[in-house]
């Protein structure tokens, strides 16, 4: 039934993943796809602002390179 699908576009502006969830998505992606395009489904998938998105893979890309 296609009613019960739920896209990450339809959750609540409220609802937030927790931040080692988010870390977690968004090295997975970085390993397979550059930083525009792992923002871009980072935000799909978790449903969290691209602000907020792009901010951490850029924390977690200046940890990485030290």
């Amino acid at each position: 039934d296609w009613s019960s699908d739920v896209c990450s576009s339809d959750l609540g502006a409220g609802l937030s993943v927790s931040e080692a969830e988010l870390d977690r998505v968004i090295t997975l992606l970085l390993e397979v796809v550059d930083r525009k395009e792992a923002t871009r489904l980072t935000t799909e998938i978790t449903g969290e602002r691209k602000n907020r998105v792009y901010a951490r893979i850029l924390e977690l890309s200046r940890s990485d390179s030290r």
